[in-house]
């Protein structure tokens, strides 16, 4: 995500490549709709096995995963919407484009990767494979809202984003990012319109582990589900 006020967008400085890239990387076996355009070998596999978690992850709630995706690993990716001329372009490690329903991500690593950094930590292949699972799940829910997807608030579309990232990504991993922020897992929002776009925009970092720590406590997996399904009042966008 973006430290700016920005939907569907998460914020790294990143320049360069550090392995060679394939192109047009074939398709994960089990899930045919899922094409990877210039990921690296790891890139590929870590790719399939996010798809796989985010499947079974929604299908627990009924929600099917079956739309084309397509997932583009670059040197570098820039904000969207942002003139192509500008000097000062921002760099962004990823973005979900709801227009095409593509994901642009930077690759894994760069000679500049000392740069990137999330709730603190080294930055590693595991978190930026975390952040796959950030993306994949703007798709679903998108995918899931269909029209209606601008009826929820761009602050809940981070928010789900963020809650299945954490929950997803692996134990050790989720551990340390937990351990490291413990203020704020016992400091979780207590009410849905704490979630907005001033408590992200501050500190998206916080706002991930705080929303995490608030949507276990309300349900979990069955609160998102009722979420997506417009049954939560005051997530609706203003």
């Amino acid at each position: 995500m973006s430290r700016k006020i920005k939907p569907l967008f998460f914020f790294s400085w990143m320049v360069g490549l550090l392995f060679s890239a394939t192109t047009w990387a074939a398709n994960c076996p089990t899930h045919p709709q899922l094409r990877i355009e210039g990921g690296t070998d790891l890139e590929v596999q870590e790719t399939c096995r996010s798809f796989k978690k985010i499947t079974a992850f929604f299908a627990e709630m009924g929600i099917k995963t079956d739309d084309n995706l397509t997932l583009h690993f670059k040197d570098i990716v820039y904000l969207p919407g942002e003139n192509e001329n500008t000097e000062n372009r921002t760099p962004v490690y990823g973005y979900f484009d709801t227009d095409t329903r593509e994901i642009h991500l930077m690759h894994f690593a760069s000679p500049d990767q000392e740069h990137r950094s999330a709730w603190g930590l080294t930055w590693t292949h595991e978190l930026a494979s975390s952040f796959l699972l950030h993306e994949m799940t703007h798709l679903v829910v998108t995918s899931y809202l269909g029209a209606d997807f601008k009826r929820l608030a761009r602050p809940w579309h981070e928010a789900i984003a963020y809650a299945v990232q954490l929950e997803l990504m692996p134990v050790a991993l989720q551990k340390e990012v937990l351990s490291g922020q413990k203020d704020l897992v016992a400091d979780p929002f207590t009410d849905v319109r704490s979630v907005n776009i001033m408590s992200y925009a501050v500190d998206p970092d916080a706002f991930a582990v705080r929303v995490f720590a608030a949507i276990k406590k309300w349900g979990g997996r069955e609160f998102i589900k009722k979420l997506l399904d417009n049954q939560i009042p005051g997530t609706e966008e203003e």
